[in-house]
């Protein structure tokens, strides 16, 4: 494991549920399994799989003001940064899928595991990477 994989590896272990001392550790738990979990600077974060022609890989989606992240636990190689604006389309079939195109790169479908996506986070999305390509 080189340097940045460690890096990437720590952070990760580190981002874990967001607890308060009036958020006992049941709930914190019960609230990690539910899907998105909301943190006070607007970021989400969702459990995720990444599925591959053989195989997949587990890990975070993590929609932040700027920049849409999947850090993969299992396979650190598979984990992508994108800022909004490197987003050409979104796509949402249903709460439990989304495929994340990019300009250059490739494509990414992912599996949120949990009560899924809701309507207002997609459009919320959306209308982020919308008025960041509206920017430059």
């Amino acid at each position: 494991m080189d340097e940045k994989q460690a890096a990437m590896l720590a952070t990760w272990m580190h981002s874990g549920p967001l607890m308060t001392e009036a958020t006992p550790p049941a709930a914190a738990s019960a609230s990690a399994s539910a899907g998105a979990k909301p943190a006070t600077d607007g970021t989400l974060t969702y459990q995720v799989r990444h599925d591959h022609r053989i195989g997949g890989c587990d890990g975070r989606l993590i929609v932040e003001m700027d920049r849409v992240s999947f850090e993969s636990i299992t396979n650190v190689n598979h984990s992508r940064q994108w800022g909004l604006k490197d987003i050409k389309e979104l796509k949402r079939s249903n709460p439990y899928g989304i495929e994340v195109v990019p300009f250059s790169g490739e494509t990414y479908n992912l599996g949120i595991q949990g009560r899924g996506m809701s309507n207002d986070e997609y459009k919320a999305l959306v209308d982020r990477i919308t008025a960041a390509r509206l920017k430059n």
